[in-house]
Order: C-alpha cells, then sequence, then structure tokens
C-alpha cells in the first residue's frame, strides 16, 4: 500500500463499468491508501456495488449535480499528499499504481502517462501525455483528461478544484488552472489506463446533444484564460464548428467563424473528416 495516494472516482448509473473499474484497482501490485467512491445520485445499483466491493472504498453520496461536484465532494475527504481522479467507466493495468508512486519526489507536482483509448467497435489508439507546450495540448487535445494524471493534492485545491458549472470538458478547464500555476511535470513510461467510450462519449455523432454544454465551456474557458491565447480558443471554436456542420450542416451556431485563412482552412480540413488540424497548425498561432 503507498499512503501518499488516494483515488477518487465520481459514479453515475455505472453499475457494469464500476464494478470493471474497481475490479482493476484491487486487482493492483499496490494499493492506494484509499479509494473514494462519489456516487453522484445513481438511480441504478452503482451505489450497491461500490458499498459491497471487495475493495472496501469509502462512499460518498451527493445529489446529482455532475461530475464536477462529485469529484469536489472526494477531495474534500483527501488526507493524503497525493490524488488520483479516475473514470468509473475506465480500467488500469495491475502495475498502474506502482507505477505512478514510483516516479513521486519531492521537486514533482504532476505525473501524467499516455492512456490507450478503446472505442465501441473494440479499436483503440494511443492517446499521448504531452509534456512540452502542455498549455496548447491541453486546450487543443485535452492532456490533462481526468484519467491521464495524479497530482499533489495541494496543487488540486491551489488551483479551486473543480468547476461544476462546466458540464462538458471540464478536465480541460482545470487543466488550464492547473498548468497557469506552472507545476513541476514529469511522464511515465507505459500504457496503464484504458480508456472507454460508451453510447453517451464525446464522439463525432453526439456533437449536436452536447452544443449547449460545449459553447458554455468554451465562455468559461474565454474568462479562465483571460487575455492569454485568444486565438487558440477562435481555432477550438472554428474546429466545433466544422464537426456540428459536418453532423448538421443547417445548423446555425451563435458566433461566426474567423475569416483569417489558417481558420478558414482548418474549418474546411476538419468538416471533411480530417485530423490532427491542430497539430498541423501550431506553428501559426502564439506560443
Amino acid at each position: 500500500m503507498d499512503n501518499r495516494l488516494t483515488v477518487v472516482i465520481p459514479v453515475y448509473n455505472r453499475e457494469t463499468e464500476l464494478k470493471r473499474c474497481l475490479d482493476s484497482i484491487a486487482a493492483q501490485t499496490m494499493l492506494p491508501a484509499q479509494v473514494i467512491v462519489v456516487d453522484d445520485g445513481s438511480t441504478d445499483n452503482s451505489l450497491v456495488i461500490a458499498r459491497t466491493h471487495t475493495l472496501n472504498p469509502v462512499v460518498l453520496q451527493g445529489t446529482h449535480r455532475g461530475a464536477a461536484a462529485a469529484r469536489n465532494l472526494g477531495l474534500e475527504k483527501v488526507g493524503t499528499e497525493w490524488t488520483m481522479f479516475f473514470d468509473s467507466d475506465d480500467t488500469m493495468s495491475p502495475n498502474h499504481i506502482a507505477s505512478a508512486c514510483k516516479a513521486i519526489s519531492s521537486d514533482v507536482d504532476l505525473i501524467g502517462w499516455d492512456v490507450r483509448q478503446v472505442t465501441l467497435d473494440n479499436k483503440w489508439r494511443i492517446l499521448p501525455f504531452e509534456t512540452r507546450d502542455m498549455e496548447w495540448h491541453n486546450i487543443m487535445h485535452g492532456t490533462l483528461a481526468t484519467q491521464r494524471y495524479m497530482a499533489r493534492t495541494d496543487l488540486f485545491r491551489q488551483a479551486g478544484g473543480w468547476n461544476p458549472e462546466v458540464k462538458i470538458w471540464n478536465d480541460i478547464e482545470l487543466g488550464a488552472r492547473l498548468l497557469s500555476l506552472s507545476p513541476s511535470v514529469i511522464k511515465i513510461k507505459g500504457v496503464n489506463v484504458n480508456q472507454y467510450h460508451t453510447p453517451v462519449s464525446i464522439t463525432g455523432t453526439s456533437w449536436m446533444s452536447n452544443l449547449p454544454k460545449l459553447l458554455n465551456t468554451i465562455s468559461i474557458l474565454e474568462h479562465t484564460l483571460g487575455n492569454a491565447h485568444p486565438d487558440w480558443l477562435l481555432l477550438k471554436k472554428t474546429i466545433l464548428a466544422a464537426d456540428i456542420a459536418r453532423e448538421a450542416p443547417s445548423h446555425v451556431l451563435p458566433f461566426d467563424t474567423p475569416r483569417e485563412l489558417k481558420y478558414r482552412f482548418a474549418y474546411h480540413y476538419r468538416r471533411l473528416g480530417g485530423r490532427g488540424i491542430a497539430r498541423l497548425l501550431r506553428p501559426l498561432f502564439s506560443k
């Protein structure tokens, strides 16, 4: 057991996935000091599964306010130096916690790793944890997605925790605030986390259903970043507009895409199904 780490898992109606997740933690070669499961008002058997699992996690209950609020509730109860937030529908390989904790040192604030993203049709790809140009990669690619890192508990608290008003991409918004504190970051080798798509994951077929939440998140990101990198968010909005246009060609967005050539290229490239546009255009945007 490593007494420096707590794993916090929010759950809402994930009875099948939650058992798989907790089983993967119970199978660790090194257990964390504590596992906290925060039930966000589930109406299925998620709460029962958490309470009866052999891992014996601390189980907290909240009303249905969303994953960010549930994570904050768990963060309040963390008493260890380090915190790892994890999603209830993902799994970790048996040596994950041991590998992550081995990298802890006095001069490190945040430890990241690559993850394997598994789609509904069981295809997969590696999502890299970027340690260079992290602010850009977080905004554009979600480098600080929930299951890709752990950090000092005080760093999460200093950043203000999760923003409950952000209902989607909340890890990107928190990541922007964490990185504004200039943490010391390292990356460990290996791919020990599987991130699974579910029917409600953010994929190319769900942009319209999540559009109000996405627009709200971009608005909050504009406030979070302040005057820093407005061109980044213009590109983010342009890519979103292209995704919406590909899914719902007749839908009119409440904002116009910029006329500058790099944004027009990004829009049409993405609308035609192109991938990697943010990496391709990175040299044209502010540092």
